[in-house]
C-alpha cells in the first residue's frame, strides 16, 4: 500500500506563467526568435505542520510569480550555448551564431546561465528560485520533494528533485 502523499500545487491551468522570446541552437541549427506563452506549475511534497499545511500556498505562489516577472517579456539569451559567442558590452548585448548577429539592448534580456532556454532548463532555473526564495520561511522544513512544469503551445517539461533549502 502507497503512504499517503500531502502536496500542495500552484500555477497551472495558465493562471500563473510568462511571455518571453528565446534564442535557441542546437549545434549548427539556430531556431529563428521566436516567443511563446509560458504557464508554470509547482507541486510541492511534504509533511504537515501543526496547522495542518505543508507550506501557504500565498509564500509559493508569491515566489513564482516573481520567478516569472523576471522573466515577462524579455529576450532569453543562453550564455553557456557553445555554438554562440555572447558578450555584453555596455548597454547593448551581442550574440553570434554562425552567420547569423543580434545586437540587443540590455533592457529586453535576461542572460541565463544554461546552454538554452528549453522548458527544462527553466524548469530547473525554477525550482532554483523557489529554493532561494523559501530559505527563511520556517514551514520549507516540512517540504520532501518539489516538481515544476513549464509548458508551452507544443508541449511541458517537467522537473522534480528532492526538496533541500538554499
Amino acid at each position: 500500500m502507497a503512504a499517503d502523499v500531502n502536496q500542495v500545487v500552484v500555477g497551472g491551468y495558465g493562471t500563473i506563467g510568462f511571455r518571453a522570446v528565446r534564442l535557441l541552437a542546437h549545434g549548427e541549427v539556430c531556431q529563428p526568435l521566436h516567443g511563446r506563452s509560458f504557464n508554470v506549475r509547482v507541486t510541492l511534497s511534504g509533511d504537515l505542520g501543526p496547522t495542518g499545511r505543508i507550506i501557504d500556498f500565498g509564500s509559493v505562489a508569491a515566489a513564482l510569480s516573481a520567478f516569472c516577472a523576471g522573466l515577462e517579456g524579455r529576450i532569453l539569451v543562453p550564455l553557456r550555448n557553445p555554438a554562440m559567442e555572447v558578450w555584453q558590452d555596455g548597454d547593448l548585448w551581442h550574440i553570434v551564431h554562425s552567420t547569423r548577429r543580434w545586437t540587443l539592448p540590455d533592457c529586453d534580456v535576461v542572460a541565463l546561465d544554461v546552454v538554452n532556454p528549453t522548458n527544462e532548463m527553466l524548469a530547473a532555473l525554477c525550482i532554483g528560485s523557489l529554493r532561494r526564495a523559501l530559505h527563511d520561511n520556517p514551514e520549507a522544513g516540512l517540504l520532501h520533494r518539489v516538481e515544476v512544469a513549464v509548458g508551452d503551445p507544443e508541449g511541458s517539461a517537467h522537473r522534480s528533485e528532492p526538496w533541500r533549502q538554499a
